[in-house]
Protein backbone atom coordinates (compact mmCIF):
# COMPACT_ATOMS: atom_id res chain seq x y z
CA UNK A 1 0.00 0.00 0.00
CA UNK A 2 3.02 2.47 0.51
CA UNK A 3 3.72 1.78 -2.52
CA UNK A 4 0.14 2.88 -4.16
CA UNK A 5 -1.49 -0.34 -4.60
CA UNK A 6 -4.75 0.40 -3.85
CA UNK A 7 -5.60 -3.64 -3.20
CA UNK A 8 -3.86 -6.65 -2.40
CA UNK A 9 -5.58 -9.96 -2.39
CA UNK A 10 -4.50 -13.53 -2.71
CA UNK A 11 -5.82 -16.35 -4.86
CA UNK A 12 -4.51 -19.75 -3.65
CA UNK A 13 -5.12 -23.29 -4.08
CA UNK A 14 -4.09 -24.54 -1.10
CA UNK A 15 -7.11 -25.45 1.83
CA UNK A 16 -9.15 -22.85 2.94
CA UNK A 17 -8.25 -22.56 6.76
CA UNK A 18 -4.10 -22.40 5.62
CA UNK A 19 -5.39 -19.24 2.79
CA UNK A 20 -7.08 -17.29 5.54
CA UNK A 21 -4.51 -17.40 8.53
CA UNK A 22 -1.66 -16.18 5.97
CA UNK A 23 -4.35 -13.65 4.19
CA UNK A 24 -5.38 -12.41 7.54
CA UNK A 25 -1.53 -12.38 8.97
CA UNK A 26 -0.58 -10.30 5.33
CA UNK A 27 -3.72 -7.83 5.50
CA UNK A 28 -5.13 -9.27 2.43
CA UNK A 29 -8.12 -6.98 1.57
CA UNK A 30 -9.61 -10.21 -0.38
CA UNK A 31 -8.49 -13.78 -0.59
CA UNK A 32 -9.68 -16.99 -2.63
CA UNK A 33 -8.62 -20.78 -1.71
CA UNK A 34 -9.12 -23.59 -3.05
CA UNK A 35 -8.55 -22.26 -6.94
CA UNK A 36 -7.54 -24.34 -9.74
CA UNK A 37 -5.46 -22.22 -12.13
CA UNK A 38 -8.49 -21.80 -14.59
CA UNK A 39 -10.49 -19.68 -11.29
CA UNK A 40 -6.69 -17.61 -10.96
CA UNK A 41 -7.12 -16.39 -14.38
CA UNK A 42 -10.95 -15.88 -13.97
CA UNK A 43 -10.54 -13.81 -10.91
CA UNK A 44 -7.98 -11.78 -12.52
CA UNK A 45 -10.17 -10.96 -16.06
CA UNK A 46 -12.77 -10.02 -13.31
CA UNK A 47 -10.56 -7.46 -11.93
CA UNK A 48 -8.87 -6.30 -15.16
CA UNK A 49 -12.46 -5.56 -16.43
CA UNK A 50 -13.64 -3.37 -13.48
CA UNK A 51 -10.62 -1.33 -15.30
CA UNK A 52 -7.73 -2.73 -12.54
CA UNK A 53 -4.31 -3.31 -13.27
CA UNK A 54 -3.28 -6.18 -11.83
CA UNK A 55 0.12 -7.42 -10.64
CA UNK A 56 0.21 -11.21 -9.62
CA UNK A 57 3.19 -13.12 -8.12
CA UNK A 58 3.00 -16.91 -8.00
CA UNK A 59 5.55 -19.85 -8.31
CA UNK A 60 4.28 -22.73 -9.66
CA UNK A 61 2.95 -24.74 -12.67
CA UNK A 62 -0.76 -23.58 -11.14
CA UNK A 63 0.56 -20.10 -11.47
CA UNK A 64 1.14 -20.11 -14.99
CA UNK A 65 -2.39 -18.82 -16.71
CA UNK A 66 -2.61 -16.23 -13.80
CA UNK A 67 1.04 -14.73 -14.86
CA UNK A 68 0.52 -14.55 -18.53
CA UNK A 69 -3.10 -13.38 -17.73
CA UNK A 70 -2.10 -10.54 -15.62
CA UNK A 71 -0.70 -7.27 -16.68
CA UNK A 72 2.34 -7.98 -14.60
CA UNK A 73 3.23 -11.36 -13.72
CA UNK A 74 6.22 -11.95 -11.31
CA UNK A 75 7.29 -15.37 -10.99
CA UNK A 76 9.45 -16.10 -7.81
CA UNK A 77 12.71 -17.26 -9.18
CA UNK A 78 14.45 -19.64 -6.63
CA UNK A 79 11.85 -21.75 -5.69
CA UNK A 80 9.44 -21.23 -9.34
CA UNK A 81 8.98 -23.74 -11.86
CA UNK A 82 10.42 -23.49 -15.02
CA UNK A 83 6.93 -22.71 -16.67
CA UNK A 84 6.12 -20.10 -13.95
CA UNK A 85 9.41 -17.94 -14.57
CA UNK A 86 9.20 -18.36 -18.94
CA UNK A 87 5.30 -17.00 -18.33
CA UNK A 88 5.84 -14.42 -15.73
CA UNK A 89 7.33 -10.53 -17.01
CA UNK A 90 9.69 -10.36 -14.05
CA UNK A 91 11.11 -12.90 -12.11
CA UNK A 92 12.48 -12.31 -8.21
CA UNK A 93 15.88 -14.17 -8.34
CA UNK A 94 16.05 -14.14 -4.50
CA UNK A 95 12.38 -15.21 -3.42
CA UNK A 96 11.78 -12.33 -1.30
CA UNK A 97 8.00 -11.06 -1.97
CA UNK A 98 9.44 -7.94 0.57
CA UNK A 99 11.17 -6.44 -2.65
CA UNK A 100 8.11 -6.28 -4.54
CA UNK A 101 7.14 -2.80 -3.47
CA UNK A 102 10.66 -1.29 -4.09
CA UNK A 103 10.06 -2.89 -7.68
CA UNK A 104 6.87 -1.31 -8.39
CA UNK A 105 8.50 1.52 -7.36
CA UNK A 106 11.40 1.18 -9.59
CA UNK A 107 9.44 0.35 -12.49
CA UNK A 108 7.33 3.94 -12.11
CA UNK A 109 10.77 5.38 -12.13
CA UNK A 110 12.00 3.56 -15.70
CA UNK A 111 8.80 4.89 -17.40
CA UNK A 112 9.47 8.39 -16.00
CA UNK A 113 12.50 8.82 -17.25
CA UNK A 114 11.70 7.26 -20.59
CA UNK A 115 9.04 10.30 -20.64
CA UNK A 116 11.78 12.29 -19.91
CA UNK A 117 14.70 10.64 -22.56
CA UNK A 118 12.50 10.82 -25.43
CA UNK A 119 11.78 14.56 -24.87
CA UNK A 120 15.39 15.46 -24.16
CA UNK A 121 15.99 13.24 -27.31
CA UNK A 122 13.41 15.29 -29.36
CA UNK A 123 14.82 18.30 -27.92
CA UNK A 124 18.61 17.97 -28.80
CA UNK A 125 17.87 16.42 -32.22
CA UNK A 126 15.43 19.28 -32.92
CA UNK A 127 18.14 22.22 -31.84
CA UNK A 128 20.74 20.55 -33.81
CA UNK A 129 18.69 19.99 -37.30
CA UNK A 130 17.34 23.61 -36.77
CA UNK A 131 20.98 24.72 -35.29
CA UNK A 132 22.12 23.74 -38.47
CA UNK A 133 19.37 24.15 -40.76
CA UNK A 134 19.85 27.92 -40.01
CA UNK A 135 23.77 28.29 -39.93
CA UNK A 136 23.88 28.67 -36.00
CA UNK A 137 25.77 24.99 -35.84
CA UNK A 138 28.16 23.66 -38.53
CA UNK A 139 27.24 20.23 -39.68
CA UNK A 140 30.47 19.18 -37.10
CA UNK A 141 28.85 20.92 -34.15
CA UNK A 142 25.24 19.52 -34.47
CA UNK A 143 26.30 16.27 -35.14
CA UNK A 144 28.54 17.22 -31.33
CA UNK A 145 25.55 18.85 -29.88
CA UNK A 146 24.01 16.02 -30.69
CA UNK A 147 25.76 13.14 -29.46
CA UNK A 148 26.16 15.41 -25.87
CA UNK A 149 21.84 15.03 -25.57
CA UNK A 150 22.67 10.83 -26.64
CA UNK A 151 25.29 11.33 -23.41
CA UNK A 152 23.08 13.16 -21.19
CA UNK A 153 19.77 10.53 -22.18
CA UNK A 154 21.98 7.13 -21.36
CA UNK A 155 23.83 8.70 -18.05
CA UNK A 156 20.04 9.72 -17.04
CA UNK A 157 18.80 5.66 -17.87
CA UNK A 158 22.00 4.63 -15.62
CA UNK A 159 20.57 6.97 -13.06
CA UNK A 160 17.95 3.46 -12.33
CA UNK A 161 20.82 1.88 -10.87
CA UNK A 162 21.28 4.33 -8.09
CA UNK A 163 18.09 4.27 -7.47
CA UNK A 164 16.63 3.52 -3.66
CA UNK A 165 13.63 5.29 -2.62
CA UNK A 166 13.82 3.45 0.98
CA UNK A 167 15.01 5.24 3.86
CA UNK A 168 17.95 3.92 5.52
CA UNK A 169 17.83 1.07 7.90
CA UNK A 170 14.26 0.35 6.78
CA UNK A 171 13.15 -2.89 5.09
CA UNK A 172 11.61 -2.43 1.97
CA UNK A 173 8.47 -4.90 3.43
CA UNK A 174 6.90 -4.09 6.49
CA UNK A 175 6.49 -7.53 7.78
CA UNK A 176 9.57 -8.78 10.27
CA UNK A 177 12.22 -10.59 8.64
CA UNK A 178 11.47 -13.60 10.87
CA UNK A 179 8.50 -13.70 9.80
CA UNK A 180 9.18 -13.58 5.89
CA UNK A 181 11.31 -16.11 6.14
CA UNK A 182 9.44 -18.66 7.84
CA UNK A 183 6.71 -18.13 4.84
Amino acid sequence: RAAGLAHAGMLSGDHETAAARIAAEAGMDYWRAGLKPADKLSAIRTQQQSGATVIFVGDGINDAPALAGADVGVAMGGAGTDVALETADVALTHDDIGRLPFLVRLSRRAISLIKINIGLGVLFNALSILGSGYGLLSPVMASVFHNVGSVIVVVSSASLAFFDDGEPGQPACPVPAARRKAA
